[in-house]
């Protein structure tokens, strides 16, 4: 139905019979009067001058072309609305279908929205003569069933409130020839993990479905069954980003070939929480540099200008040979102020860098205790440029390989990164480095 404070309109789907529907009837079911006969072609009927805030039912009869009428139909009712209704649902976007069989398809839809003061009450799907076939409520995709095979079907849809308050408009229309004999569909998707989980996302990564009829790709659900992304091809991992921090979230996920068939079941589920930050650091510079021997007497010239976040001053050293090293450079004494008691759950650090000649060909980035390398080294093989960028390195759950980094020792001086400058092949440039920053994340 769909309502307003003065009509109500009635749809219902088609009888059928061994010779033909000629006409509906529809009656007032508090009184039986009969308040007007439609077209065995239609399926749906609209009455008017009606009065706003009251309750009316009615039912419909059929009749064939021979004058016989069917039994009544179920009784409806309805109440009219108290007033002008001020909104209607937004029109449905991106109908679309999927897992099309013989006799089956899946049909999936963008969620439509409802304006205060409505509420959702569900979707209604047509067919290509605007005839309602079938609605639904609280989903945004229906696997239909009970298609005839090689048969071409036209399908769109409105939302509608729990008022019965209709979108204006139709939805874009599918056409689409149910296939003439059942093929196989894909194997079931297996071992869906959930991995790499930051504050803002997921990574998820499953075991390939077997595709008898060509690889499609993989349709990822949320736990209600919701299409939330598709994926074409062969890939076997997805990774959803700007979600909201410290939430669950859940996942399935079913497998799709170019026939559009669709595996029979979904994966297993898996939840996970993104990591709930409630802090972090600026991205401060060091206020104290030491440097130390590697052994191959390369070392920096004016270590104290690391100390300067400028790229007009900066610390620079010498390669004279091949397959060598600089001395590693330590940057310490951030100024973080970590609360106390909270826990730190990353550590990122940015260098800022370039090469004379673009011919310095990488870097060995470590975390220090005092003097002493703590947790596990960056090593990084990418040449650097002859102007200056910026690298980062960890993030906010990257604790370089240790169990904890206590916020106290953050704080202070014993906290510090050391870096270090590597030549393979090019015997001479010159290695730059502006200055280190570190950003810490806690909770």
């Amino acid at each position: 139905m769909a309502i307003t404070s003065s009509r109500i309109d009635l749809y219902w789907c088609n009888a059928t019979d061994n010779t033909c529907v000629e006409f509906y009837k529809i009656y007032d079911a508090s009184n039986d009067n009969l308040l007007g006969v439609t077209d065995g072609d239609d399926n749906d009927y609209s009455i008017g001058g009606l009065s706003a805030g009251t309750t009316y039912s009615f039912y419909a009869i059929a009749l064939d072309c021979s004058g016989n009428e069917s039994e009544p139909s179920n009784v409806v009712s309805a109440t009219t609305l108290t007033g002008v209704t001020t909104g209607v649902p937004s029109d449905v976007l991106n109908l679309n279908y999927s897992a099309l069989t013989a006799t089956n398809a899946t049909l999936y839809w963008d969620a439509a929205t409802f304006p205060a003061p409505l509420v959702e009450g569900g979707y209604r799907i047509f067919d290509g003569d605007s005839n309602l076939v079938y609605e639904y409520s609280g989903v945004t995709n229906v696997t239909i069933t009970g298609l005839t095979p090689a048969t071409t079907y036209r399908f769109k849809m409105k939302a509608f409130s729990d008022t019965y308050v209709q979108s204006l408009n139709f939805s874009n229309q599918i056409i689409f020839n149910t296939l003439t004999e059942e093929l196989t569909v894909p194997t079931d998707v297996t071992n869906l993990i959930i991995s790499n989980i930051t504050s803002t996302s997921i990574e998820l990564s499953w075991s390939a479905a077997t595709f008898t009829n060509g690889v499609g790709g993989y349709y990822i659900y949320n736990t209600n069954g919701n299409i939330l992304r598709t994926t074409v091809g062969t890939g076997t991992t997805t990774t959803f980003t700007g979600l909201a921090e410290c939430a669950n979230y859940g996942y399935k996920v079913k497998a799709y070939d170019t026939a559009m068939l669709i595996s029979n079941d979904f994966s297993n589920t898996v939840t996970g929480d993104t990591i709930c930050i409630t802090g972090f650091t600026s991205f401060n510079i060091p206020t104290a540099v030491s440097t130390s021997s590697y052994g191959f007497g390369i070392t920096w010239t004016n270590p104290s200008n690391i100390l300067v976040d400028s790229q007009a001053t900066f610390t620079n050293a010498v390669f004279t040979s091949t397959n060598v090293s600089t001395d590693w450079i330590r940057v310490s004494d951030f100024n973080h102020a970590v609360p106390t008691g909270s826990t730190v759950t990353g550590i990122e650090v940015e260098i800022e860098l370039d090469s004379n000649f673009a011919a310095v060909e990488g870097l060995i980035l470590e975390l220090t205790l005092g003097t002493s390398a703590v947790g596990s080294s960056k090593s990084d093989s990418t040449q650097w440029s002859s102007e200056w960028q910026t690298r980062t390195y960890g993030g906010q759950t990257d604790l370089w390989g240790l169990a904890e980094f206590p916020a106290n020792i953050i704080n202070s001086s014993l906290f510090g990164v050391r870096v270090r400058a590597t030549n393979q092949s090019i015997s001479f440039d010159q290695a730059q480095i502006n200055t280190i920053r570190t950003k810490i994340y806690y909770t």
